[in-house]
């Protein structure tokens, strides 16, 4: 009866074991999930807080908006697609990314908003509204762009906040630094 007992808490042991690793492997996987969920959401929020922002802007108003970069992007860039990047010939742009480039040739896009991720070419691009940049700024680290560009590329400054003026200008916005 002794062996039968040793035998019985020995199933007991490993069942317990496949439960218990059972159970773990389904949490670290529920988690991932939500963990991409929740860039997933960081992200359209994001697209729509600009968008909105852009949109918001009425003739002659001008405001500054500070705006939380998702999780895993260092850089926002936006351009300006009244201008074409042949018109404007900065290699600056091409280097960072020649995907924003062909987007910007490409008429029959609508992205103007680049959102970069440290050390990717390929960024995540979205419609802002309609909107024009203004490069005139303080020429620091964090912006990158000159009146004739057609672009403007802005880092978050002090964390993850992105700050930037929109200009209400009629029928479209402009954003600057």
């Amino acid at each position: 009866m002794r062996k039968a007992q040793i035998f019985g808490q020995v199933l007991i042991f490993v069942l317990a074991l496949i439960v218990t690793a059972a159970i773990l492997i389904f949490g670290f996987k529920a988690i991932q999930n939500l963990q991409a969920q929740q860039q997933k959401i960081e992200l359209i929020a994001f697209q729509n807080n600009l968008k909105q922002a852009v949109e918001d802007a009425s003739y002659g108003s001008s405001k500054r908006v500070n705006l939380v970069m998702p999780t895993g992007y260092s850089e926002l860039c936006l351009i300006d697609k009244n201008l074409m990047p042949s018109d404007v010939g900065d290699p600056y742009l091409f280097e960072k990314s020649p995907l924003i480039c062909e987007d910007w040739m490409d008429e029959s896009s609508e992205n103007n908003a680049f959102l970069l991720k440290s050390g990717s070419k390929s960024p995540t691009a979205f419609y802002a509204g309609n909107l024009s940049v203004d490069g005139n700024g303080d020429g620091g680290e964090d912006i990158l762009a000159n009146l004739d560009s057609g672009f403007l590329c802005i880092k978050p400054s002090g964390g993850s906040a992105l700050s930037m003026i929109i200009e209400g200008r009629g029928r479209h916005a402009l954003i600057r630094k």
